[in-house]
């Protein structure tokens, strides 16, 4: 039987499954450790390109073993808001640079880039790109390494899923439009990049020219990956967060998406705008109205960092221990985090409020209040009122979904058992292979 490759490229688990034969179940899943990052300075957080593609090879020819048949192609989602510099031939000239890292802050040349991109005599970056501007993207970090580095002539700017689909020397120079966009370049209403912030790039880097893939739907062919005798697609690889809104289920003008992982998003597809939320490309031609960058996992990280085996003693807590505890916890740690305040911090401490249930209640309650307040800002514009609840943490804390329908007054539907960004790429799949759903 020959199947798909379905592969998530997340920042904390690499994800992989087959998919395919007459019931199209998800079979041998299993997750991989990402290749490790290094800061090599602050506020840096940088992967070998090297060795992202070893570990995908490693992952193809795993899995060719497994389907014990040549495999029908490769679908895969990403993290956003990550790339690497190239040249014309796809070979790197830079690090793989996180969406973790948020070096723009820092001068680079005399000059602080995501200062420059915020004046007022700068390009509508929101009105353009749908997204308001963060320190974390790539626009302004690949700005800050050409200027940094001196830079000049053409700089291919490739997002994980294109370096990926090159990484076996046969790319067809294709990108996703929910790629495409979380670069920052993008001009999201004319459905391409922007030559305003194109111009502004190459203007402030000292001397680059920024490109770009061209930008496919899904579907297409983005590369080709040798194993043995066979040649296998590599189809043209989309956003996680789109990807896990496919498959959890949400329908446009039905329900309101809340994915919960290292970072945390709400969105509406082809919901009505509000000036408050964001843009970005979805399937099909279609927009999702969104707030993203929530505080979740890559916060908890750090508040529960002292705790011995806290996802134990939080998997024992009811929904009443996290609604009726009592600290105010602001999970903000980031520059690049929604509503960030100037760091986190622990409030309202009453006497013997810091016990490890309080704690580890308001840590929950807090994390849940956040995704509640974007909720609000969505549903102002949107009448849905089922949440379709879906990521890693509430799959792992199933009692989420009972604690943010308490504070939401809302009907929330828990997270699936398997994860949303494989059943996602399972229906990009069957698209693939001609088969409805």
């Amino acid at each position: 039987m020959r199947a798909y490759l379905l592969v998530d490229f997340g920042a904390s688990r690499v994800k992989a499954a087959l998919a395919g034969g007459p019931s199209w179940r998800i079979r041998h899943t299993h997750a991989f450790p990402p290749p490790a990052g290094s800061s090599p300075g602050p506020g840096r957080y940088e992967i070998p390109p090297e060795a992202l593609r070893r570990l995908f090879l490693r992952i193809c020819r795993h899995y060719q073993k497994l389907a014990a048949s040549p495999l029908k192609g490769t679908l895969i989602c990403s993290q956003m808001h990550g790339f690497l510099l190239a040249d014309s031939a796809d070979r790197p000239l830079t690090p793989y640079i996180s969406w973790r890292d948020e070096r723009s802050l820092s001068p680079a040349r005399g000059m602080r880039v995501f200062e420059r991109v915020c004046a007022p005599d700068a390009p509508d970056f929101r009105g353009i790109t749908g997204m308001r501007p963060r320190p974390g993207l790539p626009f302004m970090n690949a700005i800050h390494v050409a200027r940094e580095n001196r830079l000049k002539g053409v700089l291919k700017v490739l997002t994980l899923p294109e370096w990926l689909s090159a990484c076996d020397g046969e790319s067809e120079g294709r990108i996703h439009p929910t790629m495409a966009a979380g670069l920052g370049f993008f001009d999201i209403a004319g459905n391409k990049f922007s030559d305003a912030l194109c111009a502004m790039a190459g203007e402030l880097s000292g001397g680059a020219s920024f490109a770009f893939n061209k930008p496919s739907s899904e579907g297409g062919v983005a590369g080709w990956c040798r194993i043995g005798p066979s040649r296998i697609p590599i189809f043209t690889g989309v956003g996680d967060h789109p990807c896990a809104v496919l498959g959890a289920g949400n329908k446009p003008k039905e329900t309101l998406s809340v994915n919960i992982g290292t970072g945390s998003q709400v969105a509406a597809i082809d919901g009505k705008r509000t000036r408050k939320a964001e843009l970005r490309p979805y399937f099909g031609g279609s927009i999702l109205s969104t707030i993203t960058h929530i505080p979740a996992g890559r916060a908890l990280e750090t508040f529960l960092a002292r705790i011995p085996n806290p996802w134990r003693s939080m998997s024992a807590l009811t929904c009443g221990d996290i609604l009726d505890s009592t600290l105010e916890i602001d999970l903000a740690l980031f520059n690049s985090a929604w509503n960030y305040g100037g760091g986190g911090k622990i409030t309202a401490i009453g006497e013997g409020g810091l016990n490890p249930q309080n704690y580890l209640g308001s840590l929950l309650r807090c994390l849940l209040l956040g995704e509640a307040r974007a909720l609000n800002v969505i549903a102002q514009a949107n009448r849905p009122q089922r949440i379709v609840l879906s990521g890693g943490i509430p799959r792992r804390l199933p009692v989420l979904a009972e604690a943010l329908a308490g504070l939401t007054g809302r009907s929330v539907g828990g997270a699936a058992c398997v994860d949303e960004t494989l059943l996602g790429l399972r229906i990009l799949a069957r698209e693939v292979a001609g088969v409805s759903e």
